[in-house]
Formats: C-alpha cells, structure tokens, sequence
C-alpha cells in the first residue's frame, strides 16, 4: 500500500509559497528537510522557470526526495532545462537559444547565477563552481520519472495517455533520460517527440480555418490543447474539447469533422489521475470524481494547490489545500 500522499502542483520557483503550503499540510522542517510523520508528498513537475526563488525551491524539493518524504516527477520545463543544455550534435543545442526560449528559461539561469545569452562565457573558480552546481541539479533532473502508477492512483505532470506512456517506457528502459533519450524524443514529429509531447505538454489539436489565440505569454498560437480528461463515457462536443480561456471558446465555432485526432480519454472506472501543467483560473476545484488537476496558476498570482491523498478512489473537493501566491 502507498503511504498516504500530498499530490503538489506545479511550483515554478515560489519556494516561500510551498514553505506555506507545506506546513499547512502538517509539514515540518528539520534536519535539513520537510517532513511529516504519517505522510509523504509527490510533486507533479515544473520546479523551475518563472518564479523568484527557483535554487531554493529546487534545493527543498531536493532535500525532501533524498530524505524519502517526497517523491517528484518530471515537468516540461524541467526537460527544456535538460534540453537547452543538451548538444545537438550540430554545434547547438536540442533547445535553442532563441529569444522567446530565453525568455522562459531566464529566472532559472539567472537564480544560478549562470549566463543567460548563448554566447556568454566567463572563467576562474566562482564561475566553475557555479557550472558545476547547475551540472548537478541537471543531472538531478535526469533521474525524475516521467509519471507514475501507484497502487490506486496515476500521476503525470500533463497527460495520461497510456500508448504514449508505453512507448516511453520502452525508450526508458534500457538507459533512463540519457542523451539518446533526449535527442529521439527532441526529433519533430517522430514517435517518441508525440508521446513525450502528450506525457509533458499534453496532447493538441488545429484551431479551426486561421484561427489563432494568444496564449498565456501572449503569442498567437494555430493550435490549442485538448481536455484529454473528459471521461470517454460522456459525449462531448469537439469545441468543448478545447482547453481556452473563458473569453476565446465563442471564436472556435464550428469544428470541422476530424480536425480533432483520435484522443484517449479515461474511463470513468479509472483510478484518480493527479497532474498540473494547465494554469486553471479561480478557486481549486476537480474536474471530476476520479481526475485532480493542481496547476492553479501560482507563478500568474494564482494559487499553489495540493491534494491530500488518503487512498479513496473517488476524489474529495474537501481534501484539496492551497495557499495564495
């Protein structure tokens, strides 16, 4: 049996919102971790990027997992971090440089005390040292399992869907994240880049004619992600399995027959499926009886989330707990 779980949505960076949330979880600091007597905590991924405090929060989590009080998976940004500091084998990286990746990435490097511009160098000790200690934390990153299947729950940090989730595990196996793994699930369109696009960013589809929407960093985009949680059992229409913002679903309109691909949802007889990734907005809430989404948007001045795992199959409203941003 599992000890009883937090489930913690994504952090990015806000270390004095998870100190909060921890010790409102009954979590106490001591001997160099947070810990709690009766249970333990499972973060769902997205450590880094964004918030103010990234090295402190990595450094906690950290701590926790070598001291056996939390497990964490692995986001996609922690991938990107992986990514951005991979070879290509072409003189770049598998993330490159551009911009916009700068942009995201940026909080991360900078609270390293690492360059943030590709071209950035710099020598002498101070600068080894701080190398070495995002060398380490990187290779911390690589030993994060990509999800989870407990005894009576699920977890991911995006999507739960199990032919993706198989053909990683296939990729897995034989070395875990090493740079072959990076290289084949950073290769655009191949199989294994779908299946690790599903696991960590969530499975898309086309918008509608030349529709695009801003998305939350404000680019245009031509292609939006799906509500892969809808139980299957419940017809939906295609808009509906959009996943927009409140103000841009009376712009999908009609969706035309078979823009949206075939998408694997979970049966309602499923276990409880826990993950982040998606920014909701407002009060934390579930999105049903066996499916908790606890990414509610703190690095946006929303909320850091938890779910309090006693083993129920059934998902409680009441066991969720969060702070405010």
């Amino acid at each position: 049996m599992n000890p009883p779980l937090d489930f913690i949505g994504d952090v990015h960076g806000h270390a004095a919102a998870l100190s909060r949330l921890l010790a409102k979880l009954g979590y106490r600091e001591g001997g160099g971790a947070w810990r709690h007597p009766d249970r333990r905590a499972l973060f769902l991924g997205d450590l880094v990027d964004r918030g103010p405090e990234v090295r402190r929060t990595l450094e906690l989590v950290r701590a926790m997992v070598e001291a056996g009080s939390a497990g964490c998976l692995m986001g996609n940004h922690e991938y990107n971090a992986l990514a951005w500091a991979s070879s290509d084998g072409a003189g770049g990286a598998l993330r490159s440089h551009t911009p916009v990746h700068l942009a995201q990435h940026r909080k991360t490097l900078e609270d390293f005390s690492m360059p943030t511009e590709a071209h950035a160098g710099g020598g002498g000790a101070e600068a080894e040292g701080r190398r070495a200690r995002w060398a380490k934390m990187l290779a911390w990153f690589r030993t994060l399992p990509l999800f989870l299947e407990g005894d009576g729950f699920c977890a991911v940090h995006a999507a739960w869907i199990p032919e993706s989730l198989d053909l990683l595990q296939k990729l897995l196996a034989p070395r875990g994240v090493d740079d072959v793994f990076m290289r084949e699930t950073h290769r655009t369109g191949s199989p294994a880049w779908r299946a690790l696009e599903d696991c960590l960013k969530g499975p898309e589809a086309p918008l509608p004619g030349a529709l695009a929407l801003a998305d939350k960093e404000g680019h245009l985009r031509r292609r939006a992600r799906l509500k892969w949680w809808l139980p299957r059992e419940r017809p939906v229409d295609p808009a509906g399995l959009y996943h927009v913002e409140e103000g841009q679903r009376a712009a999908l309109g009609d969706i035309p027959p078979g823009l949206i691909p075939s998408l694997t949802r979970p049966s309602e007889n499923a276990p409880p499926i826990f993950f982040g990734h998606y920014w909701m907005q407002g009060v934390p809430r579930l999105l049903s009886p066996r499916v908790a989404c606890l990414d509610w948007s703190v690095a946006v001045g929303g909320r850091l989330c938890a779910y309090r795992w006693d083993g129920e199959r059934d998902l409680r409203e009441d066991r969720l707990v969060w702070v405010e941003a």
